[in-house]
């Protein structure tokens, strides 16, 4: 890789990431960071970034990796198959490289191309046709200075079944994060993927997961975060053959001064479509949520079944939230709505819980673990792990509130 290449990134740096297993070449590597740096922020005036100032994230610590930085992505088989009969093989390259390919005009430019150039170990996975009680955990793990760019790319072959938990843990608050996920699902296939976020108060993070579900095809997509000084999250789900569903939940539980954008977009492209979003934050302190969502029904998808649902609970009068639903609908045959809703909490089930023998702190933190548990009900019962892990970081967010 020729120096001018890479300037001020430590060619130590760079070459590490190079030699290890990936679909991306050092060449490629180097056409990404070179558009990254020619790349404009989106538009001051563009409607997606209304909410949030691109400029606000930590762009001087991008290419800020020295030889301490760390990076690593582990694989762990709960059940279902070998961890060798799950991974891609080099002849899948091109089709997982293509996974990573930005489109012309995508706003967001400046952000994917940075994320080719040290996307370290993106994790492919491949699973094989009529696999069943596959149960996977995927661990990215980022320490040091410098991006942190995770990156997972998921293939479920024709009527496998799968369960894939995803984890991104980053250890310095001086390691801002560009995370990429991209999943297809092919016909008459199923997967359970649950993402979740394990990260520093002060992080900043912009991700971005695209989902395209074929004929017959089940996705249900479940995730969690906590926030961070930035954080911008964007999910836009594909259906594009007939008869296939996606239910599609979060949670965000943020305190203190944390803040976290979601930004969701079902597309319909196909007749008989279901899909239903439901969203939900919890709040304590001064944690500022946004959530901005998107159904689109094209004429020829009739049939269509689309449901959003985006609710707030503020645990603390310094919290915000801002929750802006849109219907973009051109079928006249479809069952499509959109609500939300921002409260605070409700005295009368407080007084009602101390009346039942619990202290104050104990009914706030029954009202933030009911409010919570729809969604960590969508966690397979067989996670029993991770739905009480969620569930200790939801106490923790509810502990942090003064109540008032």
């Amino acid at each position: 890789m020729a120096e001018t290449r890479i300037q001020n990134v430590p060619m130590s740096y760079l070459e590490k990431i190079s030699a290890a297993p990936s679909v991306l070449s050092s060449d490629e590597r180097a056409a990404f960071l070179n558009k990254a740096r020619a790349a404009a922020l989106p538009a001051k005036d563009n409607e997606e970034w209304r909410k949030n100032s691109p400029a606000s994230y930590p762009w001087d610590k991008v290419e800020a990796a020295s030889e301490a930085t760390r990076f690593e992505a582990a694989i762990t088989v709960r059940s279902g198959m070998t961890r060798d009969a799950l991974v891609a093989t080099p002849a899948d390259r091109d089709l997982f490289a293509n996974m990573l390919n930005i489109e012309d005009g995508d706003v967001d430019a400046k952000f994917l191309n940075y994320h080719g150039a040290f996307a370290a170990q993106p994790v492919c996975l491949r699973i094989p046709a009529a696999a069943s009680g596959v149960v996977i955990d995927l661990n990215h793990r980022h320490s040091g200075a410098g991006l942190a760019a995770p990156a997972t790319l998921i293939v479920v072959e024709r009527g496998a079944e799968a369960t894939i938990v995803d984890r991104l843990q980053i250890e310095s608050s001086d390691a801002p994060v560009i995370c990429r996920t991209e999943v297809l699902v092919k016909q008459g296939a199923r997967l359970h993927y649950i993402t979740d976020e394990i990260t520093p108060v002060g992080s900043a993070i912009y991700r971005t997961g695209r989902i395209q579900v074929e004929r017959d095809g089940y996705l249900n997509w479940s995730s969690f975060t906590t926030g961070g000084a930035w954080h911008v999250s964007k999910l836009r789900m594909d259906l594009v053959g007939v008869n296939t569903e996606c239910p599609l939940s979060g949670l965000f539980c943020g305190h203190g001064s944390a803040r976290a954008e979601h930004r969701t977009h079902q597309h319909h492209n196909t007749p008989n479509g279901f899909s239903n979003l439901l969203f939900k934050t919890l709040l304590a302190g001064e944690a500022h949520s946004i959530y901005q969502g998107i159904i689109t029904v094209p004429k020829h998808a009739q049939k269509t079944d689309a449901y959003q649902t985006c609710r707030n609970l503020m645990l603390d009068p310094g919290t915000h939230a801002d929750a802006i639903p849109k219907l973009e609908i051109i079928a006249d045959d479809v069952k499509c709505s959109h609500g939300a809703s921002i409260g605070t909490l409700n005295k009368e089930q407080l007084f009602y819980l101390q009346t039942r023998g619990l202290n104050y702190r104990e009914a706030l933190t029954a009202i933030g673990k009911g409010f919570a548990e729809e969604v960590i009900q969508t966690i397979p019962e067989s996670l029993e792990d991770v739905r009480q892990s969620w569930r200790d970081r939801v106490i923790q967010t509810v502990s942090r509130a003064s109540g008032h």
